[in-house]
């Protein structure tokens, strides 16, 4: 079983997401959150960068599904 995130998480993850810098990297997703001067938690900080991570790895997956079914 995963690991539940709360809706506050999810929410800015997806609100940030929209804003196009984020990568693949955690790391590099930590410290644009951090330079974003949000009010948060270092733990705060941590999460959202994390599943920002998440979402644009699975979008990578999802257009490079459907880039090798574009081909078949």
């Amino acid at each position: 079983m995963g690991r539940i995130r709360s809706k506050d998480i999810k929410l800015l993850a997806f609100q940030l997401l929209a804003t196009n810098k984020f990568t693949d990297n955690f790391e590099k997703n930590k410290i644009l959150v951090e330079e974003m001067k949000l009010p948060l938690t270092k733990r705060m900080k941590n999460k959202v960068a994390g599943y920002v991570t998440r979402l644009v790895k699975n979008t990578q997956k999802v257009k490079d599904n459907i880039s090798e079914d574009n081909f078949n």
